[in-house]
């Protein structure tokens, strides 16, 4: 190829500055501030509002044009449709359009797995508040809200009883005087959910890693903490987990070379239903959970093995087979004013701490899962082990973490 495309707001792969020297050219397409590579042959364009400004897809259009071979990257779920709709354009042979479409419209995904018969819980397009009202008259509470595209779990909602429905129309989330099928409504599922990162070669899996979330991925919006634990084999669902997720990413079509993160819940009977996939890396701290005990992050290894696709296959040969296990914990910010934040952390066996807010600050509350004032990575022997001492971790950090929230601060 004469020239590489990277299109996204976020820059955090090591390997990109690697592989930029094999290529006569280079650009990036990324945000105002992202820090980038230094390179002779690199190009970069910087836009405001990135993932909402169509001057992105006008420029890179504009650079396709002028180059007759050229590879494009991505690695964040807001450059999926990007990357995937230039790729149409300049028929490289890629990820088309239309199949990225289906990891990032959830009722399409979730279309597509009913039709495999994996395991799916009811669910239902949103145009009007009728469809809500006779979902939940057919199906009953509690249900989930989302929107057909988003990320993050922003703007999810749980509904438990009628009530919070109310409360919910209440609100400005909806426009009612435009037909739009932009949300989704869905039965919850009560049970564990468990989070798969792999890579996929050709559709099949050739690396994977199997985690359990300890709480809800929206835990952020009632103040608590997010996190996850990986698995081993001695895991009684371990075996289980790895089947159904080859099942299930058999019903895609991703690219030659892809990283995946799969979602699935695990009910009381051990039943396993699908939540939603994606054709990128996990987020959150999970690549740098997965780094503190393999040595390598699956969002590296994705972009290495699209870029070499012919000595990847030895490349995953080569990595370690034998790793401890690790876990992650995010505390997400609360509605007032940070008072205490430690600088480190007294544990051993915490390999990761990132504080990302400082005492003082003033913050709303989190919008997504990914907003947090610190976050943690954990390793140990094992899932147990770790598991304890993320639980020890969670304790510790109630004690040495502290607010003055605004409630407070308005009743005095």
């Amino acid at each position: 190829m004469d020239a590489l495309f990277f299109l996204g707001k976020s820059i955090v792969s090591n390997v990109l500055a690697r592989i930029m020297a094999q290529y006569e050219r280079v650009y990036i397409l990324t945000g105002e501030s992202t820090e980038v590579p230094l390179a002779d042959n690199l190009k970069c364009y910087r836009f405001d509002n990135f993932h909402n400004n169509g001057a992105v897809e006008f420029k890179a259009l504009e650079l396709a044009r002028e180059t007759p071979r050229l590879a494009v990257f991505g690695v964040s779920e807001g450059d999926v449709l990007r990357v995937s709709a230039l790729n149409d354009i300049i028929a490289n042979g890629k990820l088309s359009f239309g199949n990225a479409l289906a990891f990032r419209n959830k009722l399409l995904m979730k279309d597509k797995v009913a039709a495999a018969n994996f395991n799916v819980p009811d669910y239902a397009p949103v145009s009007v508040p009728f469809d809500i009202i006779c979902f939940i008259e057919a199906h009953g509470y509690p249900v989930v809200i989302k929107p057909v595209s988003g990320s993050g779990g922003s703007n999810t909602f749980i509904l438990r009883d009628e009530q919070q429905l109310k409360r919910l129309f209440s609100s400005s989330l909806f426009d009612y005087k435009e037909i739009s099928e932009s949300y989704l409504i869905e039965s919850f599922i009560e049970g564990d959910m468990y989070h798969i990162d792999g890579i996929l070669v050709n559709g099949e899996i050739r690396l994977i890693h199997i985690s359990c979330y300890r709480s809800s991925c929206l835990s952020y919006q009632e103040g608590k903490s997010i996190g996850s634990y990986m698995l081993d084999a001695d895991h009684p669902l371990f075996e289980q987990l790895k089947s159904a997720s080859e099942e299930v990413v058999g019903i895609f079509t991703f690219d030659d070379v892809s990283p995946f993160h799969l979602e699935l819940f695990s009910t009381s009977e051990n039943k396993l239903v699908f939540c939603e996939i994606a054709c990128r890396a996990g987020g959150g701290p999970i690549m740098e959970t997965l780094e503190a005990v393999t040595g390598y992050r699956l969002d590296d290894l994705a972009l290495q093995g699209q870029s070499q696709p012919e000595s990847f296959v030895q490349v995953l040969a080569d990595l370690p087979k034998e790793h401890q296990v690790a876990g992650w914990i995010l505390l997400p910010p609360q509605h007032g004013v940070l008072t205490a934040i430690p600088e480190t952390l007294p544990f051993e066996w915490v390999k990761y701490y990132l504080p990302n807010a400082h005492q003082g600050q003033a913050f709303d509350k989190g919008q997504k899962a990914a907003d947090n004032i610190l976050q943690a990575v954990v390793t140990g022997a094992g899932y147990r082990q770790v598991r304890e001492y993320l639980d020890e971790l969670e304790s510790w950090l109630t004690q040495h973490v502290s607010w003055q929230l605004n409630e407070d601060i308005s009743n005095k």
